[in-house]
C-alpha cells in the first residue's frame, strides 16, 4: 500500500513518515523544493521512501503526487501565530485542502483521506468545561488568523464528509516532543526560553488549561485512524489537560532546577508583543511574541479524547512522561543555548541540505567534499599589552655607628624586581604608576600571549558544539591571595543566573569543584580558591570556560610555556 504524506518535512509529518516506514508501508513524502529535510529518514537507507517535490498550493504537482496512492495523510499546514501577510494562511491551509479534495475526485485510486486539523478549529473552551468532538467553532472571535483559516478548512472537510468523500478529521492538541524545532513545537520553544532565562516567570496567572499531545501519540493516532477510523468521523487526539505553569514546574522538578518565582502579567506581554511586531515589520523577521499569541494564552483550550480512546485504541501518555522523554533530547541537541548567529545557522542548514540531496542522487564522491567550514571569524579584540619594566632598587648609605667604624663597609647586591607599569590619571594627565606584584612566578609577555592565543584557538575549535564559551587569562589576584575571579559581564547577563547560585567547575579529567557565583558582582568567590590551588594555576595561564549546563562550566587549562617550565623544574627538584 502506497501512502502519500503532505507536509512530510514538518515536525509531525517527519515523525509520521518514520513510523509508517517502520510498519512496512511505502511512503511518498510530498515536500517543497526549499524544505529542510533533516526530519526525514535518508532515502538510501529506506527503500520504501520516495520524495516528491511540489506545493499543496500548486495543483498540478499535488495531482502528480497523489497518482498511484491509496491513502492520503494531509498534514501540510502553515503554523505561525502571526504573519505580516495573513492571506498566506488561507492559501495554504484552506486552498491546500481544496486542492487535495479535488485531486481525490480526479484520481480514482485513493481509498481514504486523513486530514490533520487542529484544536484551534474547534475554538476555545469555557473555564471548567472539557468538550469533545461535538464542539464547533462559534466563528464570533478568532485569536489568530491561523485559527480562522483552520476553522474555515474544518467546515470544508465536514462538508466533504457529508458529500460522501472518505475523509476522517483529526484534531491534535498542543503537540510537543523531540524532533524538528518548528513553530508548532511551541512547548520546546518555551522551555528553551525558560532555561535560558529569557522567560523568567510564569505566563499570566499560569492557570489556563491546554491539551498537550506528545508527537509519538499523535502519530499512533493517525495510523490507528487509517486502520480503524470510521469514514466521516472526527477524532480529538489530545492528551493531558494542564497549564503552562504545570509544564514549567514539571520541567524544573525533572531537571532539578529552580522554579519561576513570579508571574509575568498579560499587559506586559501585550506591550512586548506590540513592540516585537513593530520591529518585525521593519526588520522583516517574525517576532518571538505577538499580540495574537498573548490572546491565545489568555484563553482555555482543554478537550476530551475519550472517543479516540474507545474507537482507535488511542492511549496518550501523561505530561510528566512526555517531558521526561523530551528534556534529555532538548539538552543533548544543544538547543538550550545557541551561540551561532542567524547567518551561520542558515549557512550550516544549507550545507546539510546540499549534502543530503547529493547523497540522495548517489553522488557520494561529491558529498565527501562538502565540509562544515566556518567563515573566517573577526579578529579577537586584544587589549594593549601591559609594559613589563625593570626597576633597580636604590639603597642609601646610612650613617654608621661609632662601634662599627673600624669594620669594613658592607657590600650590597643589586636586585631587579619586575613590576607592571599601570597608568592612572593625575590632575587630568595620564602618568605611569608601578605596582609591586610580590614574590611569585610571573610569565613573560611572550608566554602570556602564547597561552592566550592557544586558548582562543581552543575556543574556536569547541565553539561548534553549540555551548557558549570564553577565554579568561589568569592574573595574580585570580590565583594568589585574593582568589577572586571576575567573569565577562556580557556573558553573565546573557547566560548565567540572575541571582546568586552554586556553579560547578569541571576540569579535563571530570573532577567537579562547586563555587559560589555572585550575580551582582559577575564573578566566582568561594570554591574558586580550591580549583586554583588544585590545578597549580599561576599568573599567565589561560582558561577556556564552556557552559555545558545552566550552572556548570567545563574548564580547559592552557599553561603559559615559561611558567610551565618553572613548575616542572620545581617539581623535579
Amino acid at each position: 500500500m502506497k501512502v502519500l504524506v503532505t507536509g512530510a518535512s514538518g515536525f509531525l509529518g517527519g515523525h509520521l513518515c518514520k513510523s509508517l516506514l517502520l510498519q512496512g508501508y511505502s511512503v511518498r513524502a510530498f515536500v517543497r523544493p526549499t524544505s529542510n529535510l533533516n526530519s526525514l529518514p535518508s532515502i538510501t537507507d529506506n527503500a520504501g521512501l520516495e520524495l516528491t517535490y511540489g506545493d499543496v498550493t500548486d495543483y498540478p504537482s499535488l495531482l502528480e503526487a497523489c497518482s498511484g496512492c491509496q491513502i492520503i495523510f494531509h498534514a501540510a499546514a502553515l503554523v505561525e501565530p502571526w504573519l505580516p501577510d495573513p492571506s498566506k494562511f488561507f492559501s495554504v491551509n484552506v486552498e491546500g485542502l481544496k486542492n487535495v479534495l479535488e485531486a481525490f475526485r480526479e484520481i480514482k485510486t485513493v481509498e481514504k483521506i486523513i486530514y490533520t486539523s487542529s484544536f484551534f478549529a474547534l475554538g476555545s473552551t469555557p473555564d471548567g468545561f472539557v468538550p469533545n468532538e461535538t464542539q464547533v467553532h462559534n466563528e464570533k472571535f478568532f485569536c489568530t488568523e491561523y485559527e480562522r483559516s483552520k476553522a474555515i478548512a474544518d467546515k470544508i472537510a465536514m462538508k466533504a464528509a457529508s458529500d460522501g468523500l472518505p475523509i476522517l478529521i483529526l484534531y491534535p492538541g498542543v503537540i510537543y516532543g523531540s524532533g524538528k524545532l518548528t513553530a508548532g513545537n511551541v512547548v520546546a520553544h518555551l522551555l528553551i526560553e525558560r532555561f535560558n532565562w529569557r522567560l523568567p516567570g510564569y505566563i499570566g496567572n499560569g492557570n489556563d488549561k491546554y491539551s498537550f499531545s506528545h508527537v509519538d501519540d499523535v502519530v499512533n493516532g493517525h495510523i490507528a485512524a487509517m486502520r480503524e477510523g470510521r469514514i466521516g468521523e472526527r477524532y480529538l487526539l489530545t492528551g493531558e489537560n494542564a497549564s503552562f505553569k504545570d509544564v514549567f514546574n514539571l520541567a524544573s522538578s525533572i531537571t532539578r532546577t529552580q522554579r519561576p518565582w513570579f508571574h509575568i502579567p498579560f499587559w506586559a506581554l501585550e506591550a512586548y508583543g506590540l513592540l516585537s511586531v513593530l520591529v518585525a515589520r521593519i526588520m522583516g523577521k517574525l517576532p518571538l511574541l505577538s499580540p495574537p499569541t498573548v490572546c491565545v494564552l489568555r484563553h482555555q483550550w482543554a478537550f476530551s479524547c475519550e472517543k479516540a480512546k474507545m474507537e482507535l485504541g488511542y492511549n496518550p501518555r501523561s505530561l510528566k512522561e512526555g517531558l521526561e522523554e523530551m528534556l534529555p533530547w532538548l539538552k543533548s541537541s544543544a538547543a538550550m543555548v545557541k551561540s551561532k548567529s542567524p547567518y551561520e545557522d542558515l549557512r550550516s542548514q544549507r550545507i546539510e541540505e546540499n549534502k543530503k540531496r547529493i547523497e540522495d542522487l548517489k553522488l557520494n564522491h561529491l558529498a565527501i567534499n562538502f565540509k562544515n567550514s566556518s567563515p573566517n571569524s573577526s579578529q579577537v579584540k586584544q587589549s594593549k599589552p601591559r609594559v613589563l619594566v625593570q626597576k633597580k632598587l636604590e639603597f642609601v648609605q646610612v650613617r654608621r655607628s661609632n662601634r662599627l667604624s673600624d669594620k669594613p663597609a658592607p657590600v650590597y647586591e643589586e636586585v631587579f624586581v619586575y613590576e607592571y607599569a599601570r597608568r592612572r590619571s593625575v590632575n587630568g594627565f595620564s602618568k605611569p604608576r608601578a605596582i609591586p606584584l610580590g614574590d611569585f612566578p610571573i610569565a613573560s609577555e611572550i608566554d602570556r600571549e602564547s597561552a592566550t592565543t592557544k586558548a582562543v584557538n581552543v575556543e574556536k575549535d569547541i565553539g561548534g558544539d553549540g555551548f557558549p564559551c570564553f577565554v579568561k587569562p589568569m592574573l595574580h589576584s585570580h590565583v594568589n591571595r585574593g582568589f577572586w575571579l571576575g567573569l565577562p559581564a556580557y556573558f553573565c547577563r546573557k547566560y548565567l543566573p540572575k541571582r546568586d547560585e552554586t556553579i560547578t567547575l569541571v576540569d579535563e579529567v571530570g573532577e567537579e569543584f562547586p563555587t559560589n557565583y555572585l550575580a551582582l558582582k559577575n564573578g566566582l568567590s568561594g570554591g574558586w580558591m580550591w580549583f586554583a590551588l588544585a590545578h597549580d594555576l599561576i599568573d599567565g595561564d589561560a582558561l577556556v570556560f564552556q557552559l555545558v549546563e545552566p550552572t556548570k562550566f567545563k574548564i580547559r587549562i592552557i599553561r603559559a610555556n615559561g611558567s610551565q617550565d618553572e613548575r616542572n623544574g620545581e617539581a623535579s627538584s
